[in-house]
């Protein structure tokens, strides 16, 4: 009678795999058959309710998953507005914040490209956002539905305060949703950026909106000892370099 959790399976992610696998094995609770198949059955419904939000919106089930146009289209923009700074720093001399020029072309020309793309990025992450809340919206309004079976005869507004409530107690499980706190991290430096500087608000976006997914990626392969030396090393080279660029563009003129 479980057999139709093996399609739903095999087509998981690697990552996906993987985080099975080791929560299963982590949690001695789950090393009886009955026991198994019940949080295979809640990883499975897991998954129909991702496929269910994306049946109504044009969304990724994983912002790290490729072949994917969506994807490809924000990772393109972000990568846009970095080389455009990277080139620019080069240029400038680390004053990119006092008159940004991208191969000769004129300061405003620089400016409207960059307000462009940088706006449609902030666009395309605000609303990978909202996706990605409605998914652990609804995954944790069906388990808080489990929970109580009473909701429904206490009307909607009990219902709705449950589920908050679900989500205070189960902290770990909230911020465990792939990548959606990365992506509130990259839009809270964009939007504080936006009131600063738009370039520097550009550039703090394109950095952390490429590397989130790989420092999320870096935290679990703690337990994959595979994983851990190459994303390790990886990581520290993402944020040296990464605070190599703002001592540049802060201190350009001490490198001299």
């Amino acid at each position: 009678r479980h057999f139709e959790i093996l399609p739903c399976f095999l087509s998981f992610t690697q990552t996906e795999k993987d985080s099975f696998w080791l929560e299963a094995n982590l949690d001695n609770s789950k090393t009886t058959v009955v026991s198994f198949m019940k949080f295979a059955n809640d990883k499975i419904e897991e998954l129909f309710i991702q496929q269910e939000v994306q049946n109504y919106c044009i969304c990724p089930r994983d912002v790290t998953k490729k072949n994917n146009w969506l994807t490809d289209l924000g990772r393109i923009l972000v990568f846009v507005v970095n080389f455009i700074l990277f080139f620019g720093l080069e240029i400038n001399d680390g004053k990119i914040l006092d008159n940004p020029q991208l191969f000769g072309f004129s300061t405003n020309l620089t400016r409207i490209f960059l307000y462009i793309v940088g706006s449609l990025s902030l666009v395309f992450f605000f609303y990978m956002t909202i996706i990605q809340g409605i998914i652990v919206l609804k995954i944790q309004e069906k388990r808080a539905i489990k929970d109580s079976e009473q909701n429904k005869k206490k009307g909607k507004c009990y219902h709705y305060l449950k589920v908050i409530w679900y989500m205070i107690n189960n902290k770990e499980e909230t911020f465990q949703t792939r990548s959606i706190w990365c992506i509130l991290l990259c839009l809270g430096f964009s939007v504080a950026g936006v009131f600063i500087d738009f370039f520097w608000f550009s550039f703090t976006m394109a950095y952390l909106v490429i590397f989130s997914p790989h420092i999320l990626e870096v935290t679990n392969a703690v337990w994959n000892p595979k994983k851990r030396i190459l994303s390790t090393v990886a990581l520290s080279a993402i944020v040296l370099y990464w605070f190599a660029i703002v001592a540049f563009v802060y201190f350009g003129n001490d490198f001299n």
